[in-house]
């Protein structure tokens, strides 16, 4: 339950991407930290093992605070982009916190925890872009995580966030160019005539319940 607490991942997310940062300049790192993270080079594997090392947490902030006493070491450009978060975390939605039931009527755990990872990372992000101006971090988050959020560093976040709309046909582009990256075996492609019924296996599908205005059953096409 202590991973509910943005703050906590706000000094996760920090320390790991610090050490991305680091890692990019070639510049090297507390030692003992190093061993801590077992060298890992990416962000992932980082974020990994800052995690399976949860117990030593307490120390994390220490290690931030060297971090930010040698930001001068950063003097060109260094430039993170973090994609995929809450797909990295999606699996405590898929299987919620056995404490759940004991939070019945409010936000669940799982939730919490789901929600804040994301908006830890865009803290984290927020602190270090302004405290360097040589360093320039993006990410994206899901749209959902940043509406539950409830800090007082929402409305801060949001003039430095960019909201993501797509209508219909721009959904629809997306979803068809995704197709087109399946292999044509794994399809039904020689049998139809557009990417979305080469996916399905049809064009048309009949409502089993749904009936339009001329009260005949509906049948959406491709």
């Amino acid at each position: 339950l202590r991973f509910r607490d943005e703050a906590l991942w706000r000094l996760i997310w920090e320390l790991a991407l610090w050490i991305m940062v680091f890692r990019v300049i070639k510049a090297p790192i507390n030692p003992r930290l190093d061993k801590l993270i077992e060298s890992a080079t990416q962000p992932s594997g980082i974020l990994t093992n800052l995690l399976n090392h949860r117990k030593k947490i307490d120390q994390y902030r220490a290690y931030v605070t060297e971090f930010q006493e040698q930001r001068g070491k950063v003097q060109s450009a260094v430039a993170l982009f973090i994609d995929d978060v809450d797909q990295t975390f999606h699996n405590l939605l898929k299987h919620p916190h056995h404490t759940d039931a004991f939070f019945e009527g409010q936000q669940s755990p799982s939730v919490e925890v789901w929600v804040n990872a994301q908006m830890g990372l865009v803290g984290a992000i927020y602190n270090m872009n302004r405290q360097n101006a040589h360093i320039k971090m993006y990410a994206t988050i899901r749209r959902e995580a940043f509406e539950a959020y409830d800090g007082e560093m929402k409305i801060n976040y949001r003039q430095h966030a960019s909201m993501l709309h797509y209508d219909k046909d721009e959904i629809r582009e997306i979803f068809e160019k995704n197709i087109l990256l399946i292999e044509p075996a794994n399809l039904f492609g020689r049998f139809m005539h557009t990417p979305i019924s080469s996916f399905l296996g049809f064009e048309e599908l009949p409502h089993r319940f749904a009936v339009g205005p001329d009260g005949k059953r509906r049948i959406d096409g491709d």
